[in-house]
């Protein structure tokens, strides 16, 4: 593979259009400060600011994830508890309004066959899973149930449920790896 473009600020997530463009929304820019979702061409990668996700207040940093189209071309993206969305437009980019509220750890969305978006709870570590309707109240659906593990019993942790943290290798660290 080879880098299409770079960004100045860390990104989450990642959707297309028909029309050979990826979106990506920038993160953490500073508290108060809202995050830039960019449109990137394919055939001529630049950033395109199309669309703004607000920090969810003046003292707190904006953290996008996920991103989807919906078929009108509305762009939904996950943010905390909260889902936005906002019709991309390069020449006037808008500030998203709140689609959904009351989903904590919103992280990946996708649509189904019936307008309806779901998304797991992806940071909270709590496995729930909900569908949102198409006016935005979401439905918790189910649970993943938890799973056991011994990966950080080592680090005092560990046991029963998910571990979300990054595990990584090193020589003499106390979490082995291949």
């Amino acid at each position: 593979f080879s880098t299409l473009i770079t960004t100045p600020n860390v990104i989450e997530g990642l959707t297309n259009d028909n029309d050979g463009n990826l979106y990506v929304p920038a993160r953490n820019l500073g508290n108060g400060n809202p995050c830039p979702v960019w449109r990137i061409n394919l055939e001529n990668p630049v950033l395109v600011v199309v669309g703004f996700i607000p920090a969810p207040s003046p003292t707190a940093q904006c953290s996008p994830s996920g991103l989807a189209f919906d078929r009108a071309g509305r762009l939904y993206v996950t943010e905390g508890a909260n889902i936005y969305r906002f019709v991309p437009d390069a020449a006037v980019p808008p500030l998203a309004t709140v689609f959904a509220s009351g989903v904590p750890g919103a992280n990946g969305v996708a649509f189904d066959r019936d307008g309806n978006l779901w998304t797991g709870d992806g940071t909270t570590g709590q496995g729930r899973v909900w569908r949102i309707d198409v006016s935005g109240i979401p439905t918790e659906m189910f649970r993943i149930q938890p799973m056991s593990n011994e990966v950080n019993l080592v680090a005092g942790v560990g046991g029963v449920g998910r571990d979300a943290r990054t595990l990584r290798y090193a020589l003499g660290s106390d979490v082995s790896g291949p």
